[in-house]
């Protein structure tokens, strides 16, 4: 594996009203992203020379690249503005800076285009004026509605639209203003994350007041108080020098997945004979991000199976958010003097990604109610 230096999710502190505010970058896992020349960049076992109709993954956490053509062969064109399927929302999202022939489907600057060879969006059609170029595609996460912006102020829908504005269109709706421009700067890539936050790279050096970002920079913008914070989300030029020239045309990313630890609650709880069953918590911490599933299994101890205790097993589906389950085992009520006796019940096998954490094995312990009886020692 190519070992190159990792972007760590940025950290950016101010003062507000006399106190301190630390605003982190999201956790990003991998960043999809495109340029507007050929350049290369440190790949898994070598260089990879990227052209600019192609789309770069960038694993922020393992330090390696796949290069990855999704499009197909787009002639002259270049990739100028790109959206991931891995949101959830349908296919990929592109769109391209010269109006051209991908297999008898001619794309114009104002096309949104799926990779299944499909017009999303029909700039003309939508009453975008021609000349118009849409530069940045994302969606929202919470809704999938897709949002974009243009290279240049325009009027369509009712409405005047800059280069640094947010624009949705729903098929059913039309456009409608998702977010005003905030920083009188053309944007030139963009993805949208959750809680209002948005990623995004732009045509020239900005200063945001927060920071100084270059055209290859990317840049989370964090809503807060009365305006927004800024963070260097990813610096492509700090992994390798040919993105001096170079300008970050087009992005998506992926939000860093934390699925979680899966644990006991506690190591060891007790049981009276005739309880007729007992609940074991079972906890996720750490993260509850995706459905993840664990296996559970009783084993014997100085307690039988089918004789002290009834055996079980099985396998507990925690679905996205969930962070907790109980798991019920059943002692069995017998007639014998024959004291307190233990089992085991062991998680195992977590999938996804989460981890099985401490304690992972949990001690049963039958109170004998015979012997709970006679425990005064008055017997004769």
């Amino acid at each position: 594996m190519h070992s190159s230096m990792k972007i760590a999710s940025g950290l950016f502190i101010f003062l507000l009203a006399g106190g301190v505010c630390a605003q982190s970058a999201t956790p990003l896992q991998v960043i999809h992203f495109s340029a507007d020349i050929e350049t290369t960049f440190p790949g898994d076992g070598g260089t990879l020379f990227l052209s600019d109709h192609g789309v770069l993954d960038y694993d922020l956490d393992e330090g390696f690249a796949d290069g990855s053509n999704y499009l197909g062969d787009l002639g002259p064109a270049d990739i100028d503005a790109y959206h991931d399927l891995s949101d959830g929302c349908g296919p990929r999202l592109f769109s391209v800076d010269i109006t051209t022939d991908l297999g008898g489907l001619v794309v114009r600057p104002a096309d949104i285009v799926n990779d299944l060879g499909s017009i999303v969006l029909d700039g003309i059609a939508e009453g975008i004026p021609d000349g118009v170029d849409i530069d940045a595609v994302s969606r929202d996460p919470d809704s999938c509605l897709i949002v974009f912006s243009i290279d240049v102020t325009a009027d369509f829908g009712g409405a005047t639209y800059r280069p640094g504005d947010l624009i949705g269109w729903d098929p059913g709706s039309g456009f409608s203003l998702y977010r005003v421009d905030n920083f009188g700067v053309d944007i030139d890539a963009l993805h949208l994350l959750e809680d209002g936050r948005y990623l995004i790279s732009t045509t020239t050096e900005v200063d945001y007041g927060d920071l100084t970002a270059s055209d290859d920079q990317v840049v989370e913008v964090i809503p807060g108080g009365p305006g927004s914070f800024q963070v260097l989300a990813f610096d492509p030029a700090a992994l390798d020098a040919s993105w001096g020239p170079a300008d970050l045309d087009a992005l998506a990313a992926e939000r860093r997945v934390f699925p979680g630890t899966i644990r006991w609650v506690e190591s060891e709880v007790s049981v009276l004979e005739d309880a007729g069953s007992i609940s074991l918590d079972v906890e996720r911490v750490g993260g509850s991000d995706g459905a993840v599933d664990v296996d559970w299994a009783s084993s014997s101890g100085t307690a039988t199976e089918g004789v002290d205790y009834n055996a079980g097993s099985g396998t507990l589906n925690f679905a996205d958010g969930d962070t907790s389950f109980g798991v019920v085992v059943v002692p069995i009520d017998d007639a014998l003097l024959e004291g307190d006796e233990t089992f085991t019940v062991a998680l195992s096998n977590p999938t996804n990604g989460a981890a099985l954490g401490s304690p992972s094995v949990i001690t049963v312990t039958i109170i004998d109610d015979e012997d709970f009886i006679f425990a005064d020692g008055f017997e004769d």
